[in-house]
């Protein structure tokens, strides 16, 4: 991914916290490790933490292990 799309972490990381769709949630997850790298990770902890919902649970989980695997 560009350049460009580290522009939108910081909305990535909010929308993670704060967007009432869990498919949505997901898909932020999923995508935010590949967009920041290990900088995600807080981002990613807090979902793994925080959210309700078991699927946004394990793509912030995924997202974060996937991080080692590219190194």
């Amino acid at each position: 991914m560009g350049s460009n799309a580290r522009e939108a972490i910081p909305t990535l990381e909010h929308l993670l916290a704060t967007d009432q769709n869990v498919r949505f949630r997901v898909a932020i997850a999923k995508v935010l490790g590949r967009i920041a790298g290990a900088d995600a990770v807080p981002a990613l902890a807090r979902a793994l933490t925080e959210d309700r919902e078991p699927q946004v649970r394990s793509a912030a989980v995924t997202a974060i292990a996937a991080l080692g695997l590219d190194g």
